[in-house]
């Protein structure tokens, strides 16, 4: 799946991509999103040698087989590449890149497992959760195609193509930044992780109408304005908060708020907390079903959904282009294609490659983005990450603050897994000077991004057209919550705010009632459209030599991250749902309690489900859509309880059943797997000392990256950085002074 997510996105952007299967069969809604815009050629015989003759004239090459496959095949890069030197060969194992999880077949549930992400979802007891919507996947493919653009930014100047690997726990990497984080050297570091009970300031509520509501009011801003709606500021002196919101993170202040705005909130229908909060700038979404948000005005004044007929289906309604390019947008041009190898190998008789490049250079191969320069003057999670998947590329951020600093340092594990790879420049906008100082950053910058809200904008005077005045090569990208099209577009918004609103709460729980997973599932999603929405406009500004608007939302993410699930046709399945502690979708494919930890099994198909009884030793029918909470998951969850994990594994393994231990939170900063796959990385706060924190989120053909990186403090290099743009030493001062 997560491959033709990538190969979806490319072409959704004018790629003519060509997908090579042995077989085709009835079309679902993943074969109909998943591979639009592109050709389907079937070949029965010879798929390897038909593959090799058209990698040999093609600019991308995306294959995601496991370890060692492509070497078998005679597909890994160094024997496609000694064809075609100009091939971007983008390898996609379902895993890891080694180790021994890294053979398993791809399934996001194993994934999730064996990775961590499931360990840190919501629960109702400490036990790990799998999530309804294959968000590892979606994540997966969109940083896939964002890398493969980027090389193809590299490309630009180098002539010279490259390898590129991006695994599953990449995507993990990059979805539990914020979460999967330790202190080595201090006792108390925040990050807002998986937490029993939920954070008042962050979660779900039921108004007098027993209809829910989620509270986002992640900052102490946002809560202390919801304190005030509320008339309960009193709370913040309670023993243990003591007027400090980063204390809500502490389980004992948990229990003593959480049950007072329980009572409240029930006081009145959700409706008025809407209106009261809304009114009060704190964000906050009522929990919608997917049919209410796809019919809603935000997706229709956004195209978050589009229409396609189908010659056979009819109409078919799946998402739109999920990133927005104002000069060269992308566009869903049609539903999938079939051909054959003549109409793919013509496609290519003049290759795009060989146009307007130079020779390929024969020297040391440099990050594709080396010398791109980013300005960031985005806050929180989804817009900093976009420009830290920018840095991961090569290009040199700096990120600008407002003196006070962005609001989401009070998380400080966090903070500094989403923006160590950062210098970081203080500057007052606000003020005449820093706003001087800012215009001269961007005359020499390549890339602004930025989550300011369109009223604001308007207020500091940076609005695209003044900023392309100043720089005319600038791409400049705004990502934003609910979208530049509707009422909302002006409100604030967080991750859970649009699992709320998007049906993807209310899936998740299912008749338990909804569930938003801390998680950022969506932080993630949005930041890697961001990314791509970027190399897409500097690939392109290579050929024009001009710059453009980039634009995403967590909304258009929301929708991004239920592809399949947003994709329907007259008859077509409706899409799984969840409930409360939800541990995967039917009794074969799913995580079960043993003696020593969690097992997560994928037996999908009715031999796999005999085998797996056979392993447990529970005599039953072979249906492999048993139901996740029948009686055939009764019986097996009872005849696993007391085994091992290891047994267990080992049993399905020798009747090949995938199967994996689900990785536990209180091992998953010392996993050897994980480790073995270069995982994390060492940050060094200035506070706290050592950081551990998810690292690498590609693999690029050659990695010089020091495994432990310095934290500055907020504020630290705006000298040095003023300095670089030309600022003499009395102008520097002013700005300092007028902060």
């Amino acid at each position: 799946m997560a491959g033709r997510v990538a190969t979806m996105l490319l072409a959704d952007h004018g790629a003519e991509v060509v997908r090579l299967t042995r077989t085709q069969g009835p079309l679902t809604p993943a074969d109909l999103v998943l591979d639009r815009n592109k050709v389907l050629a079937t070949t029965p015989t010879g798929l390897c040698s038909e593959l090799r003759r058209l990698a040999a004239s093609a600019d991308v090459y995306v294959a995601d087989h496991g370890p060692g496959e492509l070497e078998r095949r005679g597909l890994d890069s160094v024997t496609l590449r000694h064809r075609n030197q100009r091939l971007i060969h983008a390898w996609m194992p379902p895993y890891a890149t080694r180790g021994r999880w890294s053979f398993l077949p791809a399934d996001d549930l194993l994934l999730s497992a064996v990775a961590g992400p499931a360990e840190h979802y919501l629960a109702t007891s400490s036990q790990p959760v799998a999530s309804v919507v294959p968000c590892l996947a979606i994540t997966h493919g969109t940083l896939a195609a964002t890398a493969v653009v980027a090389s193809l930014v590299g490309r630009q100047r180098s002539g010279r193509g490259r390898s590129i690997a991006v695994s599953g726990i990449h995507a993990v990497a990059l979805q539990q930044r914020t979460t999967m984080v330790g202190a080595l050297d201090a006792e108390k570091v925040f990050s807002p992780g998986k937490s029993l009970p939920a954070a008042p300031n962050y979660r779900m509520y039921k108004g007098s109408d027993e209809r829910w509501f989620f509270l986002a009011a992640l900052s102490p801003k946002f809560f202390l304005q919801a304190l005030e709606v509320l008339d309960r500021v009193d709370l913040m002196l309670l023993p243990g908060l003591d007027g400090d919101v980063s204390n809500l993170v502490l389980a004992a202040v948990r229990e003593q708020i959480n049950p007072e705005l329980e009572r409240q909130f029930a006081t009145k229908p959700c409706g008025h907390w809407l209106d009261v909060m809304r009114k009060a700038d704190v964000p906050i979404a009522p929990v919608c079903s997917r049919h209410e948000w796809a019919n809603g005005e935000l997706v229709e004044k956004n195209q978050l959904i589009v229409h396609a007929l189908h010659p056979e289906l009819g109409d078919v309604a799946l998402p739109g282009i999920a990133v927005q390019l104002s000069r060269t947008p992308g566009a869903m041009r049609h539903l999938p294609h079939t051909g054959d190898l003549l109409d793919s190998r013509q496609m290519w008789t003049s290759p795009v490659s060989s146009d307007g490049l130079p020779e390929p250079s024969l020297s040391g191969e440099a990050l594709p983005l080396d010398g791109v320069s980013v300005l960031d003057l985005s806050t929180f999670v989804a817009a900093p990450l976009a420009s830290t998947v920018l840095a991961a590329a090569g290009a040199s951020v700096v990120k600008i603050e407002a003196p006070s600093g962005d609001a989401y340092r009070m998380y400080a594990a966090a903070f500094d897994a989403v923006n160590h790879s950062k210098r970081s420049l203080v500057l007052d906008l606000r003020t005449k000077d820093g706003k001087q100082a800012f215009i001269r950053l961007v005359r020499q910058c390549d890339v602004m991004v930025d989550n300011i809200r369109p009223r604001s904008i308007a207020e500091l005077g940076l609005d695209t057209s003044v900023l392309a005045e100043v720089n005319r090569r600038l791409v400049r990208c705004t990502v934003s919550a609910y979208g530049r099209r509707g009422a909302s577009s002006n409100e604030p918004g967080f991750d859970p705010v649009f699992q709320a609103l998007s049906g993807m709460a209310m899936t998740q729980g299912g008749k338990a009632g909804p569930v938003a997973a801390t998680v950022p599932t969506l932080d993630a999603c949005t930041s890697t459209l961001a990314a791509l929405g970027i190399v897409l406009a500097l690939y392109e500004r290579g050929t024009s030599g001009m710059g453009q608007e980039v634009s995403t939302s967590l909304a258009a993410a929301a929708t991004h991250a239920q592809s399949i699930e947003f994709t329907s046709f007259a008859g077509s399945p409706e899409p799984p749902v969840g409930g409360a502690d939800y541990p995967g979708p039917t009794a074969g494919h799913r995580m079960y309690s043993a003696a020593d930890g969690w097992v997560a099994v994928a037996a999908t198909t009715s031999t796999q489900v005999t085998a797996f009884l056979d392993a447990a030793g529970v005599a039953g029918d072979a249906d492999s859509d048993a139901p996740w909470n029948g009686a055939l998951a009764e019986h097996l969850g009872a005849a696993l309880r007391s085994r091992t994990v290891d047994d267990i594994v080992n049993a399905l393994a020798r009747r090949s059943v995938p199967a994996c231990t689900v990785l536990s939170g209180a091992d998953e900063l010392s996993d050897p797997w994980l480790l073995e796959n270069g995982f994390y990385h060492l940050i060094r706060d200035p506070q706290y000392g050592r950081i551990q924190a998810p690292g690498p989120i590609v693999e690029w053909e050659t990695l010089a990256r020091l495994p432990e990186v310095s934290m500055p403090g907020l504020g630290e290099d705006s000298r040095h950085v003023l300095a670089d743009a030309g600022l003499a030493a009395e102008q520097i001062e002013t700005v300092m002074k007028s902060r």
